[in-house]
């Protein structure tokens, strides 16, 4: 039998700020339920890649202690 908590994940985007209980296994697949809803994420093409670091965008780098 796998153990359940309720979370409480809270995030803002400009002035409103959004609270959401929600029931899972562990914090980091109650924060990944919350985020699928609100993000979409695909591997770079060639094309995003000049775009963005040409008008400025910095690429951001995950160590593996961020990503447990």
């Amino acid at each position: 039998m796998s153990t359940t908590r309720i979370y409480l994940v809270e995030h803002q985007i400009g002035d409103v700020r959004e609270r959401r209980l929600v029931k899972a296994p562990n914090q980091a697949q109650a924060v990944a339920h919350v985020v699928r809803s609100r993000v979409k994420v695909d591997v770079a093409s060639q094309e995003d890649l000049v775009a963005l670091v040409s008008a400025g965008t910095k690429v951001e780098s995950v160590n593996e202690q961020q990503a447990a």
